[in-house]
Order: structure tokens, then C-alpha cells, then sequence
């Protein structure tokens, strides 16, 4: 949204500077570009201030801002914040919060939106070592093609809910899937067996004989 807004501040100030656009109605338009540019700088700024401060009060390894596609504990797209302390995983919106014991953790993995357009639910279910799910949810953002959605990562936890149930989080990171990956990587969760990253594989080129 940033990069269109200044696209279009840069676009409209041409148009005036060439004439083709009256100079009172492009000026009210790229300063109204610009003022909304300004809104969403700042509002990013307050929330990475806030997440690196309640990154600080948790003692969290690393923390990243996601969007909750699906499963418990919310039932709606709702955005939130992922801590990892190296005990527990903790998910955070603005009215509620959630944990989630490392040692209850089944699997944690990392796809981007291409990778999950080739596996179907019952693959994924298998890997996530959890009973039958549907992912509708995260499939139908990627089928409309959502800009949140594709430049990101998709993170799904599974996990043992007490007594006997498992269940999951299907996430969206807003960071590029190598950098979820890494992040989870460097806190030491692949070696104890729970991280799935799933890069998906190039198909492999037919040759033809003469």
C-alpha cells in the first residue's frame, strides 16, 4: 500500500507539472497521497515499537507480525503478533493473548503460497502429523491472489491440545518465508524435530530423443 501511494503522489505530480491535470485538483490529490503515506509510516512505526517493547517484557527470541487465518483460538482473519521465548509460543492481538508450550508443539511449518497451492489437505495433514483439517480459509486468500498474502510467509503450528486433541494455527507472517525460516531455524527448533520447511521443487525438464 505504501509503494502505490507514493507511486501515485509521483504520478500525480507529473500530470500537473505537465498540465494535463488542473493544478488545484492535483495538488488536493497528492497531498491527500501523501498525508494517507504518512498515516501508514506511522502506524508501522508505533506497532514495530510496540512488538520490539513487548519483545523486551517477554524475553522472546524473535517476534513477527502475522495474521490468523484459522483455527482456534479465533475464528477470523485477525492480526496479531508471534512471540517465541523458548519456552512457550505466544500469540498476541490487541484485547487477548495465547501460549502454547514448546513441548506441545508437533510440527512448525513454513511455506510460502506457491508451495501450498501444490499440496492438498490431506498432505498437509499428514506432515502436521494432525487429524483431518480444511484449510479453506488460507486457500481462498491465495486463490484471490492477496497481496498480504503473497509476498509473505504462510506459518502453520500444530500442536497436542490436552487431553488427546490436536489442533492448529494456520498463520500468515508479513516476512518473506527464508527470513520465518531462518528465525525459526536459529532458535533451535528444527533440532528438536518440530520445524516442516517446505520449498517447493522444480519439476524436472523432459528430453526428447532424436
Amino acid at each position: 500500500m505504501k509503494a502505490l501511494l507514493a507511486a501515485a503522489a509521483i504520478c500525480l505530480t507529473i500530470l500537473v507539472l505537465t498540465e494535463i491535470l488542473p493544478p488545484l485538483i492535483g495538488s488536493s490529490l497528492v497531498l491527500a497521497s501523501l498525508a494517507w503515506l504518512a498515516v501508514l509510516i506511522r502506524q508501522d512505526w508505533i506497532s514495530r515499537r510496540h512488538m520490539a517493547r513487548r519483545r523486551l517484557e517477554l524475553e522472546a527470541r524473535w517476534a513477527i507480525s502475522i495474521r490468523h487465518l484459522n483455527g482456534l483460538p479465533l475464528p477470523i482473519d485477525t492480526p496479531a503478533t508471534l512471540y517465541y521465548t523458548g519456552d512457550q509460543v505466544i500469540l498476541e492481538t490487541e484485547q487477548e493473548q495465547w501460549s502454547l508450550a514448546r513441548s506441545s508443539l508437533l510440527k512448525v511449518m513454513v511455506m510460502s503460497p506457491e508451495n501450498v497451492r501444490h499440496i492438498n489437505d490431506q498432505q498437509l495433514c499428514r506432515l502436521l502429523l494432525v487429524e483431518k483439517r480444511i484449510f479453506s480459509a488460507l486457500r481462498e486468500k491465495i486463490r484471490h491472489r492477496d497481496s498480504m498474502v503473497r509476498r509473505s510467509a504462510v506459518l502453520i503450528l500444530s500442536f497436542q491440545d490436552p487431553p488427546e486433541n490436536k489442533s492448529v494455527w494456520v498463520l500468515v507472517a508479513l516476512s518473506r518465508p527464508q527470513s520465518v525460516a531462518n528465525l525459526v531455524q536459529a532458535s533451535g527448533l528444527r533440532d528438536l524435530g518440530v520445524v516442516r520447511i517446505a520449498r517447493q521443487r522444480r519439476r524436472p525438464r523432459l528430453r526428447f530423443r532424436r
